[in-house]
């Protein structure tokens, strides 16, 4: 999956999809550093998310079937089908379940329900581990909501087509 993100944004990275795509790695990259520092269940977390990225590899290809002008073929048909697919199961379903399963019940019983005693007994400084879940917390949040709305423009997307197609 890293050799596909690093093709495509060395291939594609233009203008403002460049800017979201420095921040979308800033954020995800700084994200799994941090659960290094905290540990546990961000790092089961942290790799459960990885399986998220399952859909990019259709989104690229998708890119590609447009970048080369590939109609009146399966391939488009099959890539946005998979892309769909991927992405409803990974993006809304899973994502959606590890964040509301793992991901905030974790958050509240280490970071609101742990003393700073606690914290110091798991030998992390207090603020910085706080601070740590509470970046990791937010990301999550933004990353969930921007999928909503991703998801959201691909629905209107499968809807202009089967109207197209119903005529």
């Amino acid at each position: 999956i890293f050799l596909n993100h690093l093709f495509f944004f060395c291939s594609q990275a233009q203008g403002t999809l460049a800017y979201q795509t420095y921040i979308h790695h800033l954020l995800g990259f700084t994200g799994f550093y941090l659960t290094l520092y905290t540990e546990g269940i961000p790092v089961i977390f942290g790799v459960m998310s990885l399986s998220l990225e399952a859909s990019t590899i259709f989104l690229n290809l998708r890119w590609f079937t447009f970048e080369f002008k590939v109609k009146g073929t399966t391939i488009p048909l099959i890539n946005s089908t998979m892309l769909f697919l991927a992405y409803f199961f990974a993006r809304m379903i899973f994502q959606t379940y590890i964040s509301f399963w793992l991901a905030y019940p974790n958050f509240y019983k280490t970071w609101i329900l742990s003393t700073s005693d606690d914290i110091i007994k798991l030998g992390k400084d207090p603020l910085a581990f706080r601070a740590a879940g509470a970046f990791m917390l937010v990301t999550n949040v933004l990353s969930q909501i921007i999928n909503y709305h991703w998801f959201g423009l691909i629905m209107k997307q499968v809807y202009r087509n089967i109207a197209k197609a119903l005529g």
